[in-house]
């Protein structure tokens, strides 16, 4: 098969990516825009390591329900983590869509990381609340009716015909949103 996207080499641990995130940030918002995501993300893995900070990162990151268990917060974290990942991809694709300038400028405007992460959340979502839980994920790739985005079928194609698996095992230095 032949895709414009199609990685040349299909790796289980695709450590890559996340550095391919961290250079396109620096060179279209600077050293400056990479700190602010690492800071923003040091700071939330810091407050979801702690189940007292729950309510804290739900309140402040909209979720649409709270976070029940570590499944949640690791959908959470992945949630977080892909608007990065979406908004390089896709830069300069979707003519309404967010830019990586956009969200550097966001990232940069505010002094406390995690404020501006709140404000990338927000823009992202545009005011709807963020379904973290790990259960209507599961959930919802479970319904083979499904006729939305293909969220359920580019899963499937990832993980069992071509093992796309973006991780964060690369250095902490080497990508921005750290390890999880």
């Amino acid at each position: 098969a032949v895709a414009s996207s199609a990685p040349v080499l299909a790796k289980l641990d695709f450590l890559e990516y996340l550095q391919v995130v961290q250079n396109s940030l620096a060179y279209a918002g600077g050293q400056q825009c990479v700190n602010q995501v690492r800071d923003a993300f040091a700071a939330v893995t810091a407050m979801l390591q702690d189940p007292n900070s729950w309510a804290t990162v739900q309140t402040r990151f909209n979720t649409c329900a709270p976070l029940a268990n570590v499944n949640d917060v690791y959908t959470l974290y992945s949630n977080l983590m892909g608007y990065f990942m979406g908004v390089v991809q896709y830069d300069n694709e979707i003519p309404t869509a967010l830019k990586i300038t956009d969200i550097c400028t966001m990232m940069t405007n505010v002094t406390d990381p995690v404020a501006a992460l709140v404000n990338v959340n927000n823009a992202l979502n545009k005011g709807v609340c963020q379904d973290v839980s790990y259960a209507d994920l599961i959930q919802s790739m479970k319904n083979v009716t499904q006729t939305d985005s293909g969220e359920r079928q580019w899963t499937y194609h990832t993980c069992t015909e071509f093992g796309y698996i973006r991780t964060t095992d690369a250095d902490a230095t080497s990508q921005p949103v750290g390890t999880v």
